[in-house]
């Protein structure tokens, strides 16, 4: 089975044997600065408490460092992966070490 078209970058279509990966957030086979963009906008978007941009896979492919949260610092690591690659070079996500991950209070102010 195949799929149609995608014009929207926030849906997921597939074809049979197209296989997403972590950072390919619209699943083009891609990983680039729409996908970095993505993942901003849903930030962006949950903070504001507005309609959320992804979809529950989404979330998951866009969350390179693995730490639970789509935020910036996903969308930097798949810039970086863009950049290594378009300079032929290889990057590997760094995944957060879930020992490291707190919960914080839902007011305590967000550190960059």
């Amino acid at each position: 089975t195949t799929s149609g078209v995608n014009t929207d970058p926030t849906e997921t279509t597939t074809t049979d044997g197209n296989k997403f990966s972590l950072g390919d957030v619209n699943g083009n086979g891609v990983i680039n600065a729409i996908d970095a963009t993505l993942v901003l906008q849903h930030s962006a978007n949950v903070g504001a408490k507005l309609e959320d941009i992804l979809t529950e896979e989404q979330q998951k492919y866009a969350d390179v460092n693995e730490d639970g949260v789509v935020d910036s610092k996903d969308a930097t690591q798949i810039l970086m992966y863009s950049a290594a690659e378009g300079a032929g070079e290889k990057y590997e996500f760094v995944k957060k070490d879930k020992s490291e991950i707190i919960d914080a209070e839902p007011t305590a102010p967000i550190i960059l």
